[in-house]
């Protein structure tokens, strides 16, 4: 996938996992992995899926963080109520590498603070306090250069 959220090569496996292992479940040499792309553009999204549900998801780069080319991401958020705080679905049209979400005057807790946006793959956090939607800040590694 490259950094504006276009699939380069995709691959899908149907693997059986054997509880308590751990193995190679595909192989690919990197020459044929990034050809015709360039490593500072793209990266590596891997989805473990079971019963149709995302249950765990790794991103892997090409080159150093410092040398890749990362675009500047247009993030944003909807938030609605939930039981005892907020619920925050965050979305990205390019990919946020280390997106954070911090409040000001933190008065509570976020179920998860800092993640990588994919384009086109909402993160869905809750935040646990009374209000907070004006102090609420989204930034990237981006942002903080």
């Amino acid at each position: 996938m490259d950094f504006d959220g276009h699939v380069l090569k995709s691959f899908d496996r149907q693997v059986t996992i054997a509880p308590l292992a751990s193995r190679s479940y595909f192989d690919v040499t990197l020459i044929n992995l990034l050809q015709g792309t360039v490593a500072k553009n793209s990266f590596l999204y891997c989805e473990l899926l079971v019963g149709g549900k995302v249950v765990s998801s790794h991103d892997y780069f090409f080159a150093p963080f410092k040398d890749l080319r990362l675009p500047k991401p247009n993030i944003t958020f909807d938030g609605a109520p939930a039981h005892g705080g907020f619920r925050l679905t965050v979305n990205s049209d390019k990919f946020a590498k280390a997106a954070y979400l911090s409040v000001s005057d933190h008065d509570g807790s976020f179920s998860d603070n800092y993640f990588d946006l994919i384009p086109g793959k909402p993160i869905v956090v809750e935040y646990h306090t009374r209000a907070f939607r004006e102090r609420l800040k989204v930034r990237s590694m981006v942002d903080a250069f």
